[in-house]
């Protein structure tokens, strides 16, 4: 079974406008965010489903579980596009965008989306 284990869990108040589910990844308002658009404003990933208005906890370090939104390898660095994450197809050498899009890494492999991996957050 995989597990979760949350290291920091911090609180941002969801001024997203909507509810927010578990496994989602957020800016300091609650919303959600693609890493890859906006690499400066991830503060973590939701840890549970939170209406507008209330305050959400939000580990921003840990092992969190989370949906892959493709095919995703042990060790891959992995950006975040709302509640799904993606491998980082990396240029050589890296870009800076490339590199502050990283919200951490695969510990699971997955042959599809749509499967729950287990991710280091960096």
């Amino acid at each position: 079974m995989k597990t979760e284990n949350p290291a920091l869990i911090i609180s941002v108040n969801n001024q997203s406008g909507a509810e927010v589910k578990k496994g989602t990844f957020v800016d300091n308002t609650g919303s959600s965010v693609n890493t890859q658009n906006s690499p400066y404003f991830c503060v973590g990933v939701c840890n549970a489903d939170t209406d507008d208005g209330e305050e959400m906890p939000v580990m921003s370090y840990g092992v969190a579980l989370v949906k892959s939104g493709a095919a995703i390898n042990v060790g891959d660095s992995l950006y975040a596009n709302g509640d799904s994450v993606f491998p980082i197809a990396f240029s050589s050498p890296p870009t800076t965008a490339e590199v502050l899009s990283k919200v951490g890494f695969a510990l699971d492999s997955v042959s599809a989306a749509g499967e729950y991996i287990r991710v280091l957050i960096k």
